[in-house]
């Protein structure tokens, strides 16, 4: 199963490791379940939607970067994990004629859109549905220049997972812009996370969301193809659950793996 023969390891056997990964898994579902009956999953963000959710890196927004390579090449894609109706992606290719424009949704949203204009532009969009968990698989062999996702991680019963494989089709030196993730680290492990992937080529610039609490990233794509991921599984307490504001409060988060930070990893391809 994709999504749980990539977990960390924690030190216990792969048996326990991946009943745990079940365990984990099968709880932020039950949770994001629960989390339905209580609002709805907004479909219609806009670029100006994007552009103020998402975390920027190195000072520019998503767009900036876009619009940047735009200027120097003729080959630049973006993927929108989680694209709803896919609307910002629309806008872009109406705004951009050089741009290839891919979106995922669990269902297809695209006839709930009513303007006309962007109703042509959704046209010209690689819109798929399916699991973002089997993300690679579904894009098999594609890679593209920025991929976002807002408001979405938070929702899925693997977070790590889908980070991974968010990372894992961008182009080289590709930039992966990810809010609400489901993720909780203290503000003093953020800088160490920072650092180890640094360390290892990555690029990273990741915060804390003053609201759900929740680590937003912008990752650039460095020396490696695959990104380690240096955390394990950890119970919340019930002082813990009431202070997260996480749509998916399953009772789990995730915290530093130390045996992981403190291996000496060197940066390689593959």
């Amino acid at each position: 199963m994709d999504e749980v023969k990539e977990q960390p390891q924690t030190g216990q056997s792969v048996s326990e490791d991946r009943d745990l990964a079940h365990k984990v898994i099968d709880a932020r579902r039950d949770s994001y379940e629960a989390a339905k009956r209580y609002g709805g999953y907004k479909l219609d963000r806009s670029v100006h939607d994007y552009e103020y959710e998402l975390p920027k890196f190195q000072a520019k927004t998503f767009r900036e970067h876009l619009l940047d390579r735009l200027t120097t090449s003729q080959d630049v894609s973006i993927l929108d994990v989680g694209c709803g109706r896919g609307v910002a992606l629309a806008e872009l290719v109406r705004d951009n004629s050089g741009l290839k424009a891919a979106g995922i949704s669990a269902q297809d949203f695209r006839e709930e859109i009513s303007d006309p204009q962007l109703r042509d532009s959704i046209r010209k969009v690689d819109y798929k549905t399916g699991d973002v968990q089997k993300l690679r698989s579904i894009f098999q062999g594609q890679e593209f220049d920025v991929v976002i996702s807002d408001g979405v991680f938070f929702y899925l019963g693997d977070p790590l997972n889908a980070l991974r494989q968010c990372y894992g089709i961008l182009k080289p030196d590709g930039i992966l812009f990810i809010n609400f993730t489901g993720l909780h680290l203290p503000q003093s492990d953020v800088a160490r996370l920072e650092k180890y992937w640094k360390d290892i080529g990555v690029e990273a610039e990741a915060s804390i969301d003053g609201r759900t609490k929740d680590l937003v990233f912008a990752i650039q794509k460095g020396l490696i193809d695959k990104l380690p991921m240096p955390f394990k599984y950890s119970q919340r307490t019930e002082s813990g659950m009431s202070s997260s504001m996480s749509a998916t409060s399953s009772g789990w988060d995730y915290v530093l793996d130390e045996s992981i930070l403190n291996r000496s990893l060197v940066p390689r391809n593959g």
